[in-house]
């Protein structure tokens, strides 16, 4: 059934397909497409719904709805099938677009997608997405690239270059570089100072909570549990900081602070703080166990609340010191 000008003009011989809309089909030779829309064309193929003005598709099987949606363009790769809805996705011709699940207005448009999922406005947009989820506003956007991912939240991986990593959370990982990173909550691992261009390019990181390790840069084997741990960690690694702005200010590497602000203002290495506002200010190679315990000299020891300020000190009992 063919319905409008011009509608169906080369489909002489094609069979079970429905043409609405001036020229809607002009050039389709497929058998069983339907085409919606002024100027939308399913070429050859087979079996293709195509709903929207000015769209264009290859192969078989394809679902396309919106407005200027091409999968035509020369030099493009185009394979497998495609569900694509949305408006303003186009292909140049370096694109790569294989089994393609896409929506939203420009998402993907001018990139490559591989065997993966876009979901939001420019989700994707001249970025390049292999074996992916990624859902949100420009998540993966402006140039990104991004391999075996999860991504989900505003400007997540924004232009960065992540690869086998899980970000959940608006900005979380703007510009993240790195491998087999998890972060998860607002601005977590967000990594990317916009004056100077550093971007996250540490590998192995686990943040969670909003602003965890919100300055990592080259740090690796971070676990970040709780709103602002490890929020001035740069370059520092293996570090395990659990509880709300546990580690917040410390810059040191291979600390163990669990506890409400356990460590928040410390700049210690290889010590371990255990308790709320544990070692605060705990020195180097210190241990500090119970709430508010405070081992501040190096190699230093306090279990319970006290206090230990000389290097190699041990105070045990409350208000030992």
């Amino acid at each position: 059934a063919f319905v409008g000008y011009n509608t169906g003009y080369s489909a002489n011989t094609t069979s079970g397909s429905v043409f609405i809309g001036k020229q809607a089909g002009y050039l389709s030779t497929g058998n069983n497409n339907v085409i919606v829309g002024i100027d939308s064309e399913t070429g050859t193929g087979v079996g293709n719904v195509v709903v929207g003005g000015l769209n264009e598709t290859i192969g078989n099987t394809n679902v396309l709805v919106g407005y200027q949606t091409d999968l035509t363009t020369s030099g493009a790769t185009v394979s497998g099938f495609h569900t694509i809805v949305g408006s303003l996705i186009r292909l140049n011709s370096s694109s790569t677009f294989t089994d393609t699940t896409i929506v939203g207005k420009s998402a993907g448009d001018s990139g490559s997608v591989i065997r993966s999922v876009l979901m939001g406005h420019e989700a994707g947009k001249g970025a390049t997405s292999k074996d992916s989820v990624l859902i949100g506003y420009q998540v993966n956007g402006v140039g990104g690239s991004v391999t075996n991912s999860v991504f989900v939240g505003h400007k997540v991986n924004y232009g960065g270059t992540a690869s086998a990593s899980t970000i959940i959370g608006a900005y979380a990982g703007y510009h993240s570089e790195g491998t087999s990173n998890t972060y998860i909550g607002q601005s977590a691992g967000m990594s990317y100072d916009q004056n100077s261009g550093v971007a996250q390019t540490g590998n192995n990181n686990v943040a969670v909570g909003a602003s965890a390790g919100y300055h990592l840069t080259t740090s690796s084997n971070n676990v970040l549990v709780g709103a602002s741990t490890g929020y001035a960690i740069t370059t520092e690694s293996n570090n395990t900081f659990i509880g709300y702005e546990a580690g917040r200010t410390n810059t040191g590497s291979g600390n163990v602070f669990i506890g409400y602000e356990a460590g928040e203002n410390s700049t210690a290495t290889d010590a371990i703080s255990i308790g709320r506002n544990a070692n605060g200010l705990a020195g180097t190679r210190s241990v500090g166990i119970g709430n508010y315990a405070s081992a501040q000299g190096v190699d230093s020891v306090v279990v319970g609340r006290g206090t230990a300020n000389g290097f190699g000190a041990i105070a045990i009992g409350y208000s030992a010191n």
